[in-house]
């Protein structure tokens, strides 16, 4: 029949082969999906400041990459399961259609006998026109051909109701052929669609395994800049410290020179105002300087 071959159907049960439907297979005739990531052990989380007033909050469990590959199994399972159980529904149509091949090869060589049938049916209107002539001469003969002439007659009744026969059989048969084809073709069919929603499902599939992938990338470099960022904020936490402790010294050196020159207060708060303005410069310079790098 036309549209269908051999090489569409495996015949080792494996399912529909389809060069655009599948790219590749592995043995056991499931979708060989690509490896996660290669594993990588944890970082140790730095400690927070025990001396400090504050500590820092700790970061949060990071996803087990254990966790991800036995759900990408989980999920290659549940896909070769529904594979296999669309093949084993599909085991009842590949009958059928077996079964109407051989039908269809059967009705094929009934079929192939029909011309000898019209020329058996021709020779007989041969003949009966023949019968017929012979009868005229038997008529004009005269009345003791009459005798032949009914049995030619009934003869003649049997044998173009035996053709009526052959024509209905014939007929039937056609019809028939006619319905198993059309039903063939309905399932040929029915399994070109099937065959079309299982490559939707494979690239949608794909899809989604991309866009896991790209938000795992995301999620990581996110997790990456956190990391740096906490690392500025304790590097600048401690430079704070030494900033501090800096300006006490300097304050206390201060007050001890305006003790011994017996400075006024006046002069004494803007000594320590010009010393902490500068200090707070010097600090925001190393900040801008950190954010920078």
């Amino acid at each position: 029949m036309a549209g269908w071959q051999s090489g569409d159907w495996s015949s080792d049960n494996r399912g529909w082969h389809s060069t655009s439907a599948w790219s590749s297979h592995d043995r056991r005739g499931s979708w060989t999906e690509p490896q996660g990531r290669p594993k990588q052990k944890a970082k140790a989380s730095p400690k927070p400041n025990a001396g400090g007033p504050q500590g820092r909050a700790k970061p949060k469990a990071k996803a087990s990459p254990k966790a991800s590959a036995r759900h990408e199994e989980e999920e290659e399972e549940e896909a070769g399961r529904s594979r296999r159980e669309r093949e084993e529904k599909r085991l009842p149509m590949r009958e059928e259609m077996e079964e109407l091949r051989r039908t269809v090869h059967t009705q094929a060589g009934l079929l192939a006998g029909v011309p000898e049938l019209r020329a058996e049916y021709l020779q007989v209107l041969e003949q009966r026109t023949e019968a017929r002539t012979a009868l005229k001469y038997q008529e004009q003969m005269g009345w003791g051909a009459a005798n032949m002439l009914k049995a030619n007659t009934a003869e003649m009744k049997e044998v173009e109701a035996s053709m009526k026969e052959v024509e209905a059989s014939m007929s039937e048969e056609v019809d028939a052929a006619s319905a198993s084809q059309a039903a063939q073709q309905r399932l040929q069919e029915e399994l070109a669609a099937e065959g079309l929603q299982v490559t939707e499902q494979i690239k949608r599939g794909k899809g989604w395994w991309m866009r896991s992938k790209t938000l795992a990338e995301e999620l990581e470099a996110k997790e990456t800049e956190l990391r740096r960022s906490r690392e500025t904020y304790h590097e600048l936490k401690v430079l704070n410290s030494m900033e501090a402790r800096r300006e006490i010294e300097a304050i206390r050196k201060a007050m001890t020179f305006n003790e011994e020159m017996a400075l006024t207060k006046e002069e004494l708060e803007k000594t320590q105002m010009v010393a902490s303005l500068q200090e707070k410069e010097v600090v925001e310079r190393r900040v801008e300087a950190r954010l920078r790098l």
